[in-house]
């Protein structure tokens, strides 16, 4: 299986976003016997438009470039390696790469931060609501 390029979460307008994701976090429940080369399934991370955020982030040399959506568009790969998990920025672009031979299997899950006024459901006194009051 795959997930193609997206985002878990987006600016809606001036400090209101689509939902209250902040980050997404990954736990990898593959096979012991995963091979990142052969079973592929790759969790890829797209630099955050500058691509000042992943630059900045790079200090192991990860970051490669290239991609669909522009010439040497920055992005980091990280294979689905069993109990590792993976934590990042709800707003980043990513996709999940095929799995090659085999299921990939994974938790994700999103910390949440707390919605603003605009953001907010409305709240609704039912006794205010109720005919005869």
């Amino acid at each position: 299986g795959r997930y193609r390029r997206h985002r878990d979460n987006h600016v809606r307008g001036e400090s209101t976003f689509q939902n209250p994701r902040a980050l997404t976090a990954i736990c990898y429940l593959t096979d012991a016997d995963w091979d990142a080369q052969l079973d592929g399934g790759h969790l890829r991370i797209y630099a955050n438009d500058d691509g000042r955020e992943l630059e900045e982030a790079d200090r192991g040399g990860f970051l490669r470039s290239s991609g669909p959506h522009g010439a040497d568009e920055p992005y980091v790969d990280v294979a689905p390696m069993p109990g590792r998990v993976v934590v990042f920025d709800s707003f980043l672009a990513h996709e999940v790469r095929p799995s090659l031979r085999r299921d990939r299997r994974a938790l994700t899950f999103w910390l949440l931060r707390k919605p603003t006024t605009a953001e907010a459901p409305e709240v609704v006194d039912e006794e205010e609501e109720k005919p005869g009051n």
